[in-house]
């Protein structure tokens, strides 16, 4: 447990940080949008593609790894859409309540596992984004599409145009590519790894700015549900199934780290771009936020020492 704290305890402080700019007003609020917007479409791109183009695929248990991940992401959305009637609301209310119970935050991931297992977690969780990224968009903009404001335009072509202008998924895709053709070329690998390493500190900063505290403080039924369904059930689904599924020690953490991990912050920007509830998102992310100071390294300590 105590290897567990010292490995998160620097991202939750890079997060409480970005809380404090904020309200110091370090920036504008334009400032902040500004960054949020080169990070989501740029640097973070870059840095999955160059943690998934480096990343040694032999070397990494896929099969339990993606059965943890991947299963468990399937297995918590079958569950969110079981208990939406339980979650009331709205419909756009029921979209953020999926977002929040199977998006994971990828920067507070990455570096979760480059603190606690090194360049081997950093390659382990790169791999298994790659596969994740895309199944987490196809259940969430599908329920957008579906019961968004304006929902029920579930036609194929607007699906599939939401999920190939996703940079995340771009990012993964090309790193796959870079991967199978053998990685990056010398000359060009300096520019991408500098791009690449400015990601993770920005995007905890704007973690911690774009805590929304009145949001959190009105949380209802579909924000505690939801929470509860990602901060908890979801690490356990998962850690479970890569068990089951023979997964090593390393595999076994980096999916019980990638369950347990809090909301996107994206959720809000896609709630806003295609009709979701945007109070109802903001209130879940910042609540999730909150509450993972306690248990990513509550249901970690417990699941990893069984």
């Amino acid at each position: 447990m105590i290897a567990i704290l010292a490995a998160l305890i620097p991202i939750f402080l890079l997060i409480l940080a970005g809380y404090g700019l904020k309200r110091l007003r370090f920036l504008p609020e334009q400032g902040w949008q500004s960054l949020d917007r080169l990070n989501y479409f740029v640097l973070f791109p870059v840095l999955l593609l160059t943690s998934v183009g480096k990343a040694e695929i032999g070397r990494v248990e896929l099969l339990p790894l993606l059965c943890g991940m991947l299963g468990g992401v399937a297995s918590v959305a079958v569950l969110t859409l079981a208990c939406r009637k339980l979650i009331g609301g709205s419909g756009p209310t029921f979209t953020s309540a999926m977002q929040g119970a199977i998006r994971f935050n990828t920067y507070v991931t990455l570096a979760g596992a480059a603190g606690l297992w090194g360049p081997a977690g950093t390659a382990t969780i790169a791999l298994g984004i790659a596969f994740a990224v895309p199944l987490v968009n196809i259940f969430c903009i599908a329920t957008l599409l579906k019961w968004g404001e304006g929902g029920g335009h579930f036609g194929p072509k607007t699906f599939v145009l939401q999920l190939v202008r996703n940079p995340l998924i771009v990012g993964c895709v090309a790193g796959l590519i870079v991967n199978l053709a053998g990685g990056f070329p010398t000359l060009i690998k300096p520019f991408f790894d500098i791009l690449a390493a400015a990601s993770l500190p920005l995007g905890l900063l704007s973690v911690g700015a774009s805590l929304d505290w009145e949001s959190a403080r009105r949380a209802g039924r579909p924000v505690l549900i939801s929470s509860a369904l990602k901060l908890l059930a979801f690490p356990c689904i998962a850690h479970g199934i890569a068990r089951l599924m023979g997964a090593d020690p390393l595999t076994l953490g980096i999916v019980t780290l990638f369950g347990s991990m809090p909301t996107a912050t994206a959720a809000v920007v896609l709630a806003r771009q295609m009709g979701g509830d945007v109070k109802a998102m903001a209130a879940i992310t910042t609540f999730q936020t909150l509450a993972a100071f306690v248990t990513v390294p509550l249901m970690l300590g417990l699941l990893l020492s069984l």
